[in-house]
């Protein structure tokens, strides 16, 4: 079941699955794998006020360009999603996960939302990190938080269930799809005239996540839940992505597919004669007609 198939990609849907607030809108029930992450996030949290000084964990693991990308210090592009500067960075960053994601791992399930919500934060470091080497944002400057991660699932659910409200400001119920929208204008604009590598994360979260649900709405895509072959030391699976194939196949194969058929009527014809044909048989015979099958 994709989440085309889900309750709250109709357009009638009201909420499941959590306790009502005023007017209509819902506290979720925290999902699996989305309380591990908030307990992680604070943890980590927890961990750098524990640990400050010079050998903090910002130095380790938040993203910065030159250790990243040119000392292939690759864990930097996730360990940056697990870092905060601040009790409201945090706070903003969970409540995100928390009602998003728990939304979104219902459709895609433990493993698919963590690898995702992943993907999202890494595709936000890597526009940042293109950017940054394109100088248009500056080398020496570095990034933490959940925010890329954050933005991925509010670009994800835009496509998904364009007809959620968010309360922006915690006033105004305004659709998650004008959020989402709202915010990417926002976010280009910082980068291209305040050079904001944050909001080019952002930028690049919010992106990846929409175009990913779109590309899978599209049939373009298709996550199966593992790989042909193995993957990684354990040699476990994990994750197939099949690309769409070309329109001319596609095409071709309707035309098979419309051709057996047609075939089939005749010999139905030639065995049992015309009358034995349903009024279905005879429309697709009239059409194929029409169309010099």
């Amino acid at each position: 079941m994709g989440w085309q198939d889900r309750d709250y990609s109709q357009s009638g849907y009201e909420g499941r699955g959590g306790s009502m607030m005023a007017g209509g809108f819902m506290w979720p029930r925290v999902t699996p794998m989305v309380k591990k992450l908030l307990i992680a996030n604070v943890a980590v949290f927890v961990a750098q006020i524990i640990f400050q000084g010079s050998q903090n964990l910002e130095n380790v693991g938040a993203f910065v360009f030159e250790p990243a990308v040119h000392q292939g210090q690759l864990w930097r592009f996730v360990s940056y999603q697990y870092l905060h500067g601040g009790a409201g960075h945090l706070f903003w960053n969970m409540l995100g996960l928390y009602f998003l994601g728990s939304l979104m791992e219902r459709s895609w399930g433990q493993r698919k939302f963590f690898l995702l919500y992943t993907f999202f934060g890494v595709a936000g470091a890597t526009l940042y990190a293109v950017l940054v080497g394109f100088g248009v944002l500056p080398r020496d400057a570095w990034m933490i938080g959940a925010s890329g991660s954050v933005l991925g699932l509010i670009g994800a659910c835009a496509v998904a269930a364009p007809q959620i409200r968010l309360l922006l400001l915690f006033m105004f119920p305004v659709r998650i799809r004008t959020v989402a929208i709202l915010f990417a204008a926002i976010y280009a604009l910082n980068v291209m005239y305040s050079q904001d590598g944050a909001d080019a994360c952002h930028l690049g979260g919010l992106a990846v996540g929409a175009l990913w649900v779109w590309l899978e709405s599209k049939g373009i895509i298709r996550w199966s839940g593992r790989v042909q072959g193995s993957v990684g030391p354990t040699g476990r699976k994990w994750v197939q992505v099949k690309i769409r194939k070309g329109a001319w196949e596609r095409k071709m194969k309707r035309q098979q597919a419309q051709q057996a058929q047609i075939d089939r009527i005749l010999k139905k014809v030639h065995e049992e004669g015309l009358g034995s044909l349903s009024r279905q048989e005879k429309k697709t015979l009239q059409q194929a007609s029409k169309n010099g099958a």
